[in-house]
């Protein structure tokens, strides 16, 4: 059928006459290679087609739609890994002429925007902080937290930040089974992606718009300041951090242990509330 730097394409069938294309490896070598290659392309092809299905539903439909559940398992994939959003059991309808809506905490742990905790009207922003935080997990293949002791928590965010705004290397925020096989500017622009999308202030943050012209090489960005809110939690108020990240990161919806999280909220809201002081009202800080 034809060839490559790699070798040499074939044209077969399968027993049950399925047509498929097989190609002949001339190096196991550079075949490996290419294998890991083409894994991290199609990562990245999930990052930007989910970002584009995100804006459909933002900016495309009649009316907007906000998801208020944008994580992995709610991104499905096609035989072509073409992604497409799924589970729109909590999305909220936003009229042509509103701007944000008024709405019950809905989501799950782990990729819950600040505004959720503030109790303050979202915006389709909401979607932009879930999306930034799948973007972590594409990126490293893993959970976003890891706790490797009793009471000791790793959380993967703000460890990338950090790298990304140091200027440091990206490509140890990999996956490791990529083996750094890896476009490095296609890395270095989801992983400011992924830091900007999760801002504490909503108006910081890009839109899903943006996210896509970035993705796609439109846009450039500069690295992100760290998110204060996380290194709040991280530093300061373990207990709030290991329950919000750790304790239900098992849980499907963060309706499944409401009733304690409504007691972390007041002390939650106060550490939002305490690394959104310098901001102005209108920013929803204060």
């Amino acid at each position: 059928m034809g060839g490559g730097g790699f070798g040499f394409v074939f044209k077969g069938t399968l027993p049950d006459s399925t047509v498929i294309a097989v190609k002949k490896l001339e190096s196991i070598n550079q075949g490996e290679k290419q294998f890991r290659v083409e894994d991290w392309k199609t990562r990245y092809q999930i990052a930007l087609g989910t970002a584009k299905g995100l804006a459909y539903l933002h900016e495309n439909c009649r009316d907007c739609i906000i998801h208020c559940d944008i994580k992995p398992s709610n991104i499905l994939l096609d035989i072509d890994f073409r992604p497409k959003i799924a589970d729109f059991g909590l999305a909220k309808l936003l009229g042509l002429e509103f701007s944000r809506v008024l709405t019950a905490m809905r989501g799950t742990t782990g990729y819950l925007a600040p505004e959720w905790i503030l109790g303050v009207a979202i915006t389709t922003k909401a979607d932009v902080y879930s999306y930034g935080m799948m973007l972590f997990e594409l990126i490293s293949g893993r959970r976003n937290t890891d706790q490797s002791g009793e009471r000791i928590v790793k959380f993967f965010p703000v460890w990338a930040a950090s790298v990304v705004i140091k200027g440091g290397d990206v490509l140890s925020l990999l996956d490791h089974r990529l083996e750094k096989h890896v476009d490095v500017e296609e890395v270095w622009r989801i992983c400011k992606v992924a830091c900007w999308c999760i801002q504490d202030d909503e108006n910081d943050r890009p839109s899903i718009g943006q996210v896509v012209q970035i993705l796609e090489g439109i846009l450039d960005v500069e690295p992100s300041p760290i998110p204060r809110l996380l290194q709040a939690l991280v530093a300061n108020y373990e207990h709030i951090y290991n329950f919000l990240f750790s304790s239900l990161i098992h849980s499907s919806n963060i309706s499944h242990d409401y009733g304690a999280i409504l007691q972390l909220l007041p002390l939650a809201k106060s550490i939002v509330l305490s690394s959104c002081k310098s901001k102005t009202i209108k920013h929803g800080c204060a």
